[in-house]
């Protein structure tokens, strides 16, 4: 299944959906952990309206982000998802905003993330000039060896180091806020997605 809508097509963004087996199983396991996320925080956190439905929202919009990351085809697309996640981890991270632990463990997360995603915008930039390959549905047509592509390695580390910079992070400081086990579960999947795509960027043709 694929949806295409062009939006930036002279420096290769567009907006281009698929749904395959591999992101249909991810979009289970974020949409279902997201919810079960939710339910869990209702009794968790205090009862002041104005900051619990502003924490629901940047939840929603942290799942909603890393669900377009998973269905994204565009593989600078999906970067732009990325760096949306980041922010939302900042927030959520930051939810306590009048304690200064809080502030300083949300910075340090948006700076850690940031770097992380810089990496992973040289690595993806570095396969795409390289081979013209802007969407993951090209990379079975590609014609070549990937392993005799200038660099290839260097970019697919690049985005797997930029992947797991985050999902360490982030992790750790999302623990603080009490809800680790639940957004350590997103975090993973993220990470196990991302392992699962440098599969065709390592493995030959």
């Amino acid at each position: 299944l694929l949806l295409h809508y062009d939006w930036m097509p002279s420096v290769h963004l567009n907006i281009t959906m698929r749904l395959d087996s591999l992101a249909a199983l991810f979009s289970l396991i974020i949409l279902g952990v997201g919810a079960l996320v939710l339910l869990y925080c209702w009794g968790y956190f205090d009862s002041n309206p104005g900051r619990l439905s502003a924490f629901g929202g940047q939840l929603v919009g942290f799942a909603m982000a890393m669900y377009g990351l998973v269905i994204s085809d565009n593989i600078l697309l999906m970067y732009v998802f990325w760096e949306i996640t980041s922010v939302l981890s900042f927030l959520l991270v930051g939810y306590y905003g009048e304690r200064a632990s809080s502030r300083r463990s949300a910075g340090q997360a948006l700076m850690v993330t940031t770097l992380g995603g810089l990496a992973m915008l040289v690595g993806i930039i570095l396969i795409g000039v390289q081979t013209d390959v802007w969407y993951f549905s090209d990379v079975p047509a590609f014609e070549g060896n990937w392993a005799d592509v200038p660099y290839i390695s260097i970019g697919a580390l690049l985005i797997l180091a930029g992947a797991l910079l985050g999902l360490v992070f982030g992790s750790l400081a999302i623990r603080r806020q009490g809800i680790y086990f639940a957004m350590i579960t997103l975090a993973l999947a993220q990470m196990v997605f991302f392992i699962a795509l440098q599969a065709p960027f390592t493995g030959g043709e």
